[in-house]
């Protein structure tokens, strides 16, 4: 996984997540795990309707090099990584909410390179 993908996750452990991002999402629950906040997740399902879902709630994928079983989306301050079930078509949402809008460092990034 790249430094970029490694710091994604460590903002998705680190943020204070929020319902609103991911309360519409089937079967989802929601956690609080000291001291990263509250971290959203689904039960493991098709990967496919997971995206669906995302794409119809306006979600971005963040496309990084060398992430084979993870993947990245971005709704304004929410974040959502895709977690593949090794050697399956199954995954889990895990999701976060930040203060700041998580496009807008994307893009600095993006401008920066």
């Amino acid at each position: 996984m790249t430094k970029y993908g490694l710091a994604l996750v460590g903002l998705l452990c680190g943020g204070q997540a929020l319902a609103g991002c991911f309360e519409r999402f089937p079967g989802v629950s929601f956690e609080q795990a000291p001291p990263f906040g509250q971290v959203a997740w689904s039960p493991l399902m098709p990967a496919a309707e997971i995206r669906v879902w995302l794409e119809q709630e306006g979600f971005t994928e963040v496309v990084l090099a060398a992430t084979d079983l993870d993947r990245f989306w971005v709704r304004g301050a929410c974040l959502a990584q895709v977690s593949a079930l090794l050697d399956s078509d199954q995954a889990w949402l895990v999701g976060s909410e930040f203060g700041q809008t998580l496009s807008d460092v994307l893009e600095t990034r993006y401008v920066a390179s």
